[in-house]
């Protein structure tokens, strides 16, 4: 950074004036940017501990089955990203011209997950033994069931993107960052103890229940921001 700074000044002849601008502009985007990369680290943590603790406490063929349902399962979340990079620039335009055809368009964006999310779990309910056997094989029987279980997972996820967005377009991502946080800790208890009992179904409850708890850890903050920024 300092080399940069340097390099502007003697290559460019950049001013002292205009590099203690550039710094400050540098300096306030990388501590907005600082939450999001913290999340970052503690959505990897919860999200691939699970294949970690079955190692430790079973055999590794377990981990197989189980990353096998969860790699696909985790692949349909790029539905809700899609949307969401679809509505987010919509939604930080409209919150600094018009905070009522902001909480719209949010209203609009939750029933459009809560549709696609219920339709991709009806996919995944009736149809995991098709979707395994088609691109895994018969030798994945077992992760059927771990595909059934986690497609739970699906509605807080696609719901929850929805809050982080409004969080984010407010100013709020530290409160998302929290929320990973205190989802990632309660998840490494979770796994713990529901692995070593249950093994990969105990993995496939832990992930039920870490994503129902940032879920709601989400939506409180979410709430306030509707019935206080947003009328």
């Amino acid at each position: 950074f300092l080399f940069a700074l340097f390099y502007l000044k003697f290559r460019y002849q950049v001013t002292i004036q205009k590099i203690s601008m550039i710094k400050k502009f540098l300096l306030v985007h990388l501590r907005q940017a600082i939450p999001f990369g913290i999340t970052g680290l503690f959505v990897t943590i919860y999200l691939w501990q699970g294949s970690f603790w079955i190692s430790i406490f079973h055999v590794e063929e377990l981990v197989g089955y189980f990353n096998a349902s969860f790699r696909i399962i985790f692949a349909s979340f790029t539905l809700s990203q899609g949307v969401n990079m679809t509505v987010y620039p919509l939604l930080s335009k409209l919150y600094l011209q018009d905070k009522s055809a902001t909480k719209k368009l949010f209203y609009d964006h939750i029933k459009i997950m809560i549709v696609l999310s219920f339709i991709v779990v009806i996919i995944f309910l009736f149809f995991s033994k098709l979707i395994i056997y088609l691109f895994l094989g018969e030798q994945y029987n077992k992760s059927i069931l771990i595909m059934q279980l986690l497609a739970f997972t699906i509605p807080f996820v696609f719901i929850r993107s929805a809050l982080e967005r409004l969080l984010e377009i407010t100013g709020n991502q530290i409160k998302v960052t929290i929320s990973y946080a205190l989802g990632s800790f309660v998840s490494i208890a979770l796994n713990i103890v529901l692995i070593y009992y249950y093994s990969i179904l105990g993995a496939s409850m832990a992930m039920i229940l870490t994503d129902m708890i940032i879920f709601l850890i989400t939506l409180y903050p979410a709430i306030k921001i509707i019935n206080l920024n947003l009328d």
